[in-house]
Order: structure tokens, then sequence, then C-alpha cells
């Protein structure tokens, strides 16, 4: 059976041009980058720096998923 134009809700209501500037929240965007880092004092100290806000010393080496052997001992 097909439905007629009555049939359906009126949206006519929503604005369907609006977009929200996220669909994610900034704690689930954090998460995001935390789980990729397998060091947990580095993960920690990331974690800590992303919820200050603290950006200025958030580098590389933070954010990386792995160190090298290298690396670990420095």
């Amino acid at each position: 059976m097909k439905k007629s134009k009555t049939d359906y809700p009126d949206y006519g209501i929503i604005d369907l041009n609006e977009r929200p500037e996220s669909y994610w929240s900034l704690s689930t965007e954090i998460s995001h980058i935390l789980r990729s880092i397998k060091g947990t004092v580095r993960r920690d100290i990331a974690k800590k720096m992303l919820e200050q806000g603290d950006l200025s010393n958030l580098n590389e080496f933070l954010l990386k998923e792995s160190l090298n052997e290298e690396e670990k001992l420095a």
C-alpha cells in the first residue's frame, strides 16, 4: 500500500541546513588521541596536558604510538 503525503510527519520545522561544529565532544577526541599511545607514563602526561589545555608542551614524542629502543633508553 502506497503512503500518501499526509501519512508522513511534518519535518518543516527542522532546519536541515544547520550543522554542528563537531559531531564529537572534546572528551571523545581526547580519548581517540590517547588510545593510540602505548606508553602509560606518556599517555598519562598527554592526558593531563590535553585536559588542562596545555598544548604548548605536547610534542611528537608524547603523542607517538610507540617508542623505538633508543627512545626507551633516553
